[in-house]
This record gives C-alpha cells, sequence and structure tokens, in this order.
C-alpha cells in the first residue's frame, strides 16, 4: 500500500475511515509496512505470481493445517457421478480442530469406493472429508454460494437429516453408512480403537508426506546455493 506508482497496492477503503483501517495490517513484515486484509487464501509459485485458493472463511482447520473448501470441492466434483460438493468442517468431541465433511449431490449409483480411490489418489489425508452426506440439493445464499450453517448445525447426525451418511473407514478402506449407535458412541466421547487409528493416520501420513516435501525444497535450496556461488565467482560458461 506504500507505493503510489503501483496500482495493484492502491486501496481506495471504505466509506467510513474506521472500517477501512479495520481491512489494513501494519507492521507486518517490516516497520512501517502497510497490507490491506481482503480475507483471501493465496498461494504464491516460483515465478512470483499468486493465484486464488479459497475465501478465509471457507476454511477449517485440521491437526493444525488451512483445509480449503474449494479445492477440496474440486477435486469431489471431478469424479464421475458427482453434480454438486459442499464441503465444511464439523467438530467431533474430543478431537483438534474441524473434520472435514462433504454433502453431495450425486447420481443413484454413485461407486462410493471408486469416489474413495479417487480422493486418496487426489488429496492429502489430513484434507479428505472423513464424513459424507447424499442429498437431493443444497440451500444457495442471495449470491448463490452454498449455504453451510445448516449442514455444519446438523452435522454427522444420522436423525437430523433423511439424507445417506457415511463414514470413511480406514479398516475396510470403504465409505461406510453411519448409523445411530455409532453417531452415539462419537458423541459420547467413547472413540473404539478404530476411530482412534483412522485420526493418527491421517495425521502420521500428512506429516510423514511434508517430511518428504521439506527435504526436496532443502535440495533445491542446496542447488540455488551452489549456483549463487558459481555466479559471484564469474559468468557463467554456455552449457
Amino acid at each position: 500500500m506504500n507505493d503510489p506508482s503501483n496500482v495493484g497496492s492502491r486501496f481506495e477503503g471504505y466509506t467510513t475511515e474506521e472500517a477501512s483501517e479495520k481491512r489494513i495490517l501494519r507492521n507486518v513484515f517490516a516497520p512501517g509496512d502497510a497490507w490491506v486484509r481482503t480475507g483471501d487464501l493465496m498461494r504464491k509459485d516460483d515465478n512470483g505470481y499468486f493465484y486464488f485458493v479459497d475465501r478465509i472463511g471457507d476454511t477449517f482447520r485440521r491437526k493444525g493445517e488451512n483445509v480449503s473448501t474449494t479445492e477440496v470441492s474440486q477435486a469431489i466434483c471431478a469424479f464421475r457421478g458427482v453434480s454438486e460438493a459442499n464441503v465444511y468442517g464439523v467438530s467431533v468431541p474430543n478431537t483438534e480442530g474441524r473434520v472435514g465433511m462433504a454433502a453431495l449431490v450425486a447420481e443413484e449409483n454413485l461407486d462410493l469406493a471408486g469416489l474413495r480411490k479417487h480422493l486418496v489418489h487426489c488429496l492429502p489425508a489430513y484434507a479428505r472429508p472423513v464424513f459424507l452426506r447424499i442429498g437431493s440439493g443444497f440451500d444457495v445464499t442471495g449470491t448463490f454460494k452454498y449455504s453451510k450453517t445448516k449442514l455444519i448445525c446438523q452435522g454427522y447426525d444420522p436423525l437430523a437429516s433423511a439424507d445417506a451418511l457415511y463414514f470413511d473407514s480406514l479398516e475396510s478402506e470403504a465409505f461406510v453408512q453411519l448409523d445411530k449407535e455409532f453417531y452415539d458412541r462419537i458423541q459420547s466421547g467413547g472413540f473404539d480403537s478404530s476411530w482412534k487409528a483412522e485420526l493418527t493416520f491421517r495425521a502420521t501420513s500428512f506429516h510423514r508426506s511434508r517430511r518428504g516435501m521439506h527435504m526436496q525444497f532443502d535440495q533445491i535450496r542446496d542447488e540455488f546455493a551452489k549456483l549463487e556461488s558459481e555466479i559471484a565467482d564469474g559468468p557463467l560458461s554456455p552449457m
């Protein structure tokens, strides 16, 4: 915001100074700097370009990680037979953060086994939905966005709606139907060993994959350091 010559950094503000100031973050990376808090989650590629990922309000925290509901929805809808996917996080007793749940509009004979394999291939373990809800349609807001409030309140309670509910079972490696007995066990905090294993496995798998990514990053960083050293010593020889 401190570069008047850069149109991309210009912030016209809101109708009142107070409202505008709430959107400005100061002294973030350096004393005196100012940044507009847009509420968007972005990612930056190796060339310095930024890409929109999701709205912050449409993400949820799982095992210390931000899960983009938009990215998860896109992955689900890429599977044949799914026409709509509304992804959100639900609270589960005795668990950290929120657990992923997806409400789907799909064809009658949806291949749940195939869908699970597809999600395992497309998404990291922490981002895959633990619960599925399959219905005929969802409410939308005045701006035609999916409404999540009612779905979040109903959660994974099989008595809260007539929609079919499923649970991603690691032991069975399948989406299994969620019944009232299992729901009551979850709500009472009486997780059996298989349920605990589900959450532990998801977290462990992610941290292992992240360690591998860190190793790759370290290798790339070393290569860049080597290249910078060669440049400092003089012009590079043509290949």
